[in-house]
């Protein structure tokens, strides 16, 4: 199998879209964001949930060269790794650099303008080479998700080499969008591992992390794992919020023989006509009309906000920029090939996120 290296960028992290929308609940939201290691930790004590912990210290640590920090950083001066800066302070915000080694985030860390006290710091875990990453959720409808032999960065971003491998379990049957033996069984076995039979150890859960439960005794929530060489499936989160996405949804979408499909990823209908955006910040965009593009970052956000509706080539059912639009009820169809092609500048279209459909005038 080849492996697929990590980009060393930093990406936005969900909590700075979440701070340009001004979401409701959104102190919530960030912080079920900041914790979430927290709440693996717990699921690790409790049902043996395998997860990659972070690192944790202080900026005096760092600062002062503590011995703590001296031993944690000649052992793992060249590790990669993400370094996370969580706010002691309320208003502040979470600072983050994925990529690089320990020695090279740590010299970009002492460079920040901050005051560093005012943070706790993680340093996670990363590897240049990923066999699997997955990202999913459950809820009392079913467990759907995405996964793909790439970084858990792509998946959030939607900005895949290759479409991720799309899947449903209706607690019966298992569905896969690509017919795969060696994914459906690391799905399977990743599943049975937020199964908790345990009267006791549901109630556990259910007194410290406020967990709910399906049917099958399933962990009601949000999950991304990564699985790299020579591991098994490691959690990476766990969060009890972004798990209500499958009301009146079909992920599969439909062909028929005057539309165009894709995968439902914000439900909705619209009608309006296109506006094909290659520069969010040059192209010209009307109120109300329909996005189309390759994919979506933050800097299409005024795009969006502006926008009666989504279409993009790339994309993904669980990225950031997913979680965002169903948060602004924008009709969002992903995965839709050759969009910028079959679909032309100023056309009139009909954009059905519920069923995955677009219908050409």
């Amino acid at each position: 199998m080849a492996f697929k290296r990590i980009e060393k960028i930093t990406y936005p992290s969900i909590t700075e879209w979440i701070k340009k929308i001004s979401m409701p609940n959104s102190e919530l939201f960030i912080n079920e964001d900041e914790t979430k290691y927290d709440r693996l930790k717990v699921l690790k004590e409790i049902i043996k949930l395998p997860y990659l912990p972070p690192i944790e210290m202080r900026a005096e640590d760092i600062l002062n060269k503590t011995k703590y920090f001296k031993r944690i950083f000649n052992k793992k001066r060249n590790n990669l790794c993400t370094l996370r800066l969580l706010p002691l302070l309320a208003g502040l915000s979470k600072i983050r650099k994925r990529g690089g080694s320990l020695a090279e985030n740590i010299k970009w860390y002492l460079k920040q303008n901050i005051n560093h006290r005012d943070y706790k710091i993680e340093i996670v875990p990363r590897n240049n080479q990923v066999l699997w990453s997955a990202i999913f959720v459950v809820d009392y409808h079913g467990i759907i998700g995405e996964i793909n032999n790439s970084g858990i960065t792509s998946m959030v971003k939607g900005d895949h080499r290759q479409a991720p491998i799309i899947f449903s379990y209706n607690f019966k049957n298992w569905k896969l969008s690509k017919i795969n033996p060696r994914v459906e069984k690391i799905l399977k076995s990743a599943i049975k591992k937020i199964c908790v039979k345990s009267y006791q150890k549901r109630n556990i859960l259910k007194n410290k992390l406020n967990a709910e439960f399906t049917i099958g005794n399933f962990i009601r929530g949000y999950f991304e794992f990564t699985i790299w060489p020579k591991t098994g499936i490691r959690f990476i989160d766990y969060n009890r919020f972004q798990n209500n996405i499958q009301k009146e949804r079909d992920i599969w979408g439909k062909n028929y023989d005057n539309k165009i499909a894709g995968v439902c990823v914000s439900t909705g209908k619209t009608t309006g006509c296109v506006r094909i955006i290659k520069d969010p910040a040059k192209d010209k965009f009307e109120k109300n009309d329909i996005l189309v593009c390759k994919n979506i970052d933050i800097s299409f956000l005024p795009i969006i906000l502006s926008s009666s509706g989504i279409i993009t080539e790339k994309g993904a059912m669980l990225s950031h920029a997913a979680i965002i639009c169903r948060e602004l009820k924008k009709p969002y169809i992903a995965l839709v090939k050759n969009a910028t092609k079959k679909i032309k500048n100023g056309q009139k279209i009909t954009l059905d996120a519920n069923l995955g459909q677009i219908i050409l005038d």
